[in-house]
């Protein structure tokens, strides 16, 4: 299940309750696909996500960047035996394995929206984002079609933000102190 909303600015966040029987396999069911080799896979996602949607989405979605699970959306396959699949215990550790997979240029890209805060301006961004010129945009890019981020106000001074706050907390706790207070005083400078 893909939620497309193009231009963000408009939508209102909800929270949303965890999942139990009948949705959660229905949410599973979306993003996964009903294929045999999937069996344990989904009671695996139970036991550890407890149906917390964004743990579930978050959890696929590192299946399939990290190839243990195949195929399309809905109709995903696992490529891998079931006693090597290794899911992370929470959600912190999803996140983190993921944000390791990534370029450097965006991995850097996106440390540097995290110690700008919640709402991240697209100028100041491109200002204290060490990628500079094309390999910036194309970071920007690639960080917006991984759904880690998005655009909550459109134009060249537009602005984005973290598709959820527990991204921007992992990708900021991910740096090193050191790291912090020079991406921090290289922003106040700005």
């Amino acid at each position: 299940m893909t939620f497309e909303a193009g231009n963000r600015a408009n939508v209102r966040i909800c929270r949303i309750e965890p999942l139990r029987g009948d949705n959660a396999s229905a949410l599973m069911n979306a993003w996964l696909g009903k294929d045999s080799s999937l069996g344990q896979l989904r009671r695996l996602l139970m036991d550890r996500t407890h149906g917390n949607p964004f743990f579930i989405e978050e959890i696929i979605r590192s299946l399939v960047e990290s190839g243990v699970v195949g195929g399309a959306s809905g109709a995903h396959y696992l490529t891998e035996p079931e006693a090597e699949i290794d899911i992370p215990p929470n959600i912190e550790a999803v996140i983190a394995a993921r944000l390791d997979r990534l370029n450097p240029q965006m991995r850097r890209l996106l440390q540097a929206a995290a110690v700008i805060g919640k709402d991240i301006p697209l100028d100041l961004l491109r200002r204290v984002a060490e990628p500079a010129g094309e390999v910036f945009e194309a970071a920007l890019q690639d960080a917006e079609a991984a759904e880690i981020i998005y655009r909550t106000r459109p134009g060249t001074s537009g602005e984005y933000t973290f598709k959820h706050w527990v991204t921007q907390d992992v990708t900021y706790r991910n740096l090193l102190k050191s790291q912090r207070r020079e991406r921090t005083q290289m922003w106040l400078r700005q």
